[in-house]
């Protein structure tokens, strides 16, 4: 339930981006990500796929707000004939990009991972990146090829672990095409 009224509440919000007649640069870009677990995650997970819709608003010649929703799925690890189940979530970020020169960028999100499975909770998510942007034959459209890293960090308040909290990290390697708005 806590989903769709997130869910529902990102969907008005991108409407009203996307009706309101903005001056600045405005982006949709729609990706496909291959994520490679790091650290303690690398032991749950080998390897896992993505896809995220951002929406990018220039507020300066070169520096952007962005927001970005997304699907992760993060395939379970085979261990003496047993597989691990998968792991699966809804990332919700936010944030701002730098671009230092042109096609060139530097990025750093916040945000909430939302469970999309039973062996998860809900996490904080940070996540700096960076990329290249390709220009399309198309009407200013835009390939971006962005690598990042990312990190979900989960509370741990009933103290089930003699951990605080956990993280769950990785690296991602995007490629979205970037529609002009």
């Amino acid at each position: 339930m806590r989903f769709i009224k997130t869910a529902g509440l990102l969907s008005l919000l991108l409407f009203i981006f996307c009706t309101v007649k903005v001056k600045a640069q405005t982006y949709i870009g729609l990706g496909a990500e291959m994520l490679l677990p790091s650290g303690n995650a690398s032991n749950v997970s080998a390897i896992g796929l993505g896809a995220s819709a951002k929406l990018e608003i220039a507020v300066k010649s070169n520096i952007a707000l962005t927001g970005s929703i997304g699907f992760s799925n993060f395939f379970g690890r085979n261990y003496f004939g047993s597989r691990l189940q998968s792991i699966n979530a809804f990332p919700l970020k936010g944030g701002v990009k730098y671009y230092p020169t042109a096609g060139v960028y530097f990025e750093g999100q916040l945000g909430v991972a939302l469970s999309g499975s039973d062996n998860t909770k809900n996490s904080f998510i940070w996540s700096p990146g960076l990329g290249t942007l390709l220009k399309s034959k198309a009407n200013n459209n835009l390939i971006d090829l962005g690598l990042r890293y990312e990190a979900w960090t989960v509370r741990n308040p009933n103290n089930e672990t003699n951990l605080k909290s956990t993280n769950f990290g990785f690296m991602a390697l995007k490629v979205a095409y970037s529609f002009n708005l």
